[in-house]
């Protein structure tokens, strides 16, 4: 009865948020100019002049990755209002992109409103990438990443049947491929597919994380007009550039990141990850490159000792469990913001499990034309690897005139 209520009660609110955006007719004034024609760098005092507002509806299923996930897996309706602003070639990376567009998202699910998972509250930012145009209709690569809370977690007493997640607070991950069909000058319907992804990246287990995969359809209103002068002017020249044409790069990096294992050892430790890549720029906004990955987590050991070898030296350093991967990075380069993705394969490693093949996702932002700081997230198998913060540096490899 209770999860009635609580579907009704969410049911209503969104049909009830549709109506309002049919309605609406906000307008805000976007900045006018002097001489619009003119072709030349500028920068707009107004930085939303093409704010969007959706409401969108999910419908999908809790993913059983994992056999121990069986008793969960449902199907149920996850619901997202969004503001996204349109851009319009204000930087290098927009033009570039083909004018993609990016903001904030609130994510609710009901997560089946199971009472051991409780429901799902997510904050994300998010960008949508063009893929392909025509008239009124745009596919869109939508990645989103940023926080969310989930009201029931993991506890030995009060909810030992929830062997998915150990803390509330988690990272949230949106992806998938969406599709805008303009309407009319204010009025846009949105449709696509989505995996949408919760964990905490192993830093409190258990950590088999949440995954449900979607359908979704969306309602949206642009709440001022529309400036498409801007695409008409030169951007702005991030100071973070270089000449993509001339040059080889590399990079080089440290990740830190806790690692929690409670429930299977006992202790909770650091891993610790360098990696160096070397990219070939291929324009100002996109770079790809190959690079190898050092990994050491005490996990392995403790592994190999309690289920192989009860010989093993758990209590000091040993470099034959370092793990070596090689991978392929893509990096988006928003200056001072960076996407990176780094698809890889453990080529060397003591523990095999989880299979040979991992991924990591990493958010950098540039300090200046060298350092970043980073935020990383790495998946191995199935299973979240880690989540963790770093430093690096880029500089050239190769330079010819």
């Amino acid at each position: 009865m209770y999860a009635h209520k609580i579907k009704s009660s969410v049911y209503i609110a969104f049909v009830l948020f549709v109506l309002l955006l049919t309605s609406l007719k906000l307008e805000a004034q976007s900045t006018k100019y002097s001489n619009p024609k003119r072709h030349q760098s500028f920068y707009h005092p107004f930085q939303s002049p093409n704010l969007w507002i959706y409401g969108k509806a999910y419908y999908g299923f809790l993913a059983s990755h994992h056999v121990e996930m069986n008793n969960f897996r449902d199907y149920f309706p996850s619901f997202e209002i969004t503001l996204s602003n349109a851009t319009y070639g204000l930087s290098r990376w927009q033009l570039n992109t083909n004018y993609p567009k990016f903001g904030v998202s609130y994510l609710f699910s009901g997560l089946g409103m199971q009472k051991e998972l409780g429901v799902a509250h997510a904050l994300i930012s998010h960008i949508n990438l063009p893929i392909w145009r025509k008239k009124n209709l745009i596919t869109y690569f939508h990645l989103g990443i940023g926080l969310a809370y989930l009201t029931n977690k993991f506890d030995p007493t009060d909810n030992p049947k929830n062997i998915i997640i150990g803390s509330n607070i988690n990272a949230a991950v949106n992806l998938g491929i969406e599709a805008h069909y303009r309407l009319n000058k204010y009025h846009s319907m949105s449709f696509g597919a989505s995996l949408i992804h919760f964990s905490n990246g192993s830093i409190k287990t258990p950590n088999f994380g949440i995954n449900i995969p979607s359908v979704q359809v969306g309602f949206g209103r642009l709440l001022n007009h529309e400036d498409k002068r801007l695409a008409k002017r030169k951007p702005r020249k991030s100071s973070f550039e270089k000449n993509p044409n001339n040059r080889i790069e590399v990079a080089a990096g440290l990740i830190l990141a806790p690692k929690n294992t409670d429930q299977e050892f006992g202790k909770s430790f650091i891993v610790s990850n360098f990696y160096i890549d070397i990219f070939k720029p291929f324009n100002f906004t996109h770079r790809i490159g190959l690079g190898a990955d050092f990994s050491y987590d005490e996990t392995d050991i403790l592994a190999i000792k309690k289920y192989v070898s009860d010989s093993v030296n758990s209590n000091r350093f040993d470099r034959q469990y370092i793990r070596v991967g090689v991978n392929s990075s893509y990096e988006l380069m928003m200056y001072p913001v960076v996407m990176s993705f780094s698809p890889g394969i453990f080529i060397y490693r003591k523990r095999i499990s989880n299979g040979m093949l991992y991924a990591k996702l990493s958010l950098k932002y540039y300090l200046n034309k060298y350092f970043y700081a980073s935020l990383s997230f790495r998946n191995h198998g199935l299973r979240a690897d880690y989540l963790g913060l770093g430093i690096g540096i880029r500089t050239d490899l190769f330079h010819w005139e």
